[in-house]
């Protein structure tokens, strides 16, 4: 399985608009389309080694600025040999790559990423993500 495929058994969403935080859960409708737009948004993506290193710090005090989604899980879970509670993105609309960010209960927002090269830009998942937010 694939990095992006996790995320489809996520429990909970949250969206971060420069420092607020809005929670979406497997109830909401906006969970449903964030799920669908992730999808089609990494279709054809790459997962490729990562030169991203999370600092928690750092990451903590970027959260207060720009568009964040978080895929927040019931339990640790593993992708090459590392674990994560939860998955954080910053969403930023004409980037083609990003780091996906690990969350780990021992550690916070600290170690290395996962990247994702895309085949498109985050521009449409930016759309719905910002359409759920201010909705």
């Amino acid at each position: 399985m694939e990095i992006k495929d996790y995320i489809k058994s996520c429990s909970q969403i949250k969206i971060y608009n420069d420092g607020k935080c809005a929670t979406i859960d497997k109830t909401c409708d906006g969970y449903e389309a964030i799920i669908v737009a992730w999808d089609k948004m990494t279709e054809k993506a790459i997962e490729m080694p990562a030169f991203g290193v999370s600092l928690n710090s750092y990451t903590l005090e970027q959260l207060k600025r720009g568009l964040w989604v978080e895929f927040v899980f019931e339990k640790e879970t593993y992708h090459c040999e590392m674990p994560f509670l939860k998955l954080l993105v910053n969403i930023v609309s004409d980037y083609k790559g990003f780091n996906i960010i690990r969350y780990t209960k021992e550690d916070g927002y600290f170690g290395r990423c996962y990247y994702l090269q895309l085949a498109t830009d985050m521009s449409e998942f930016e759309k719905i993500v910002r359409n759920i937010y201010f909705d």
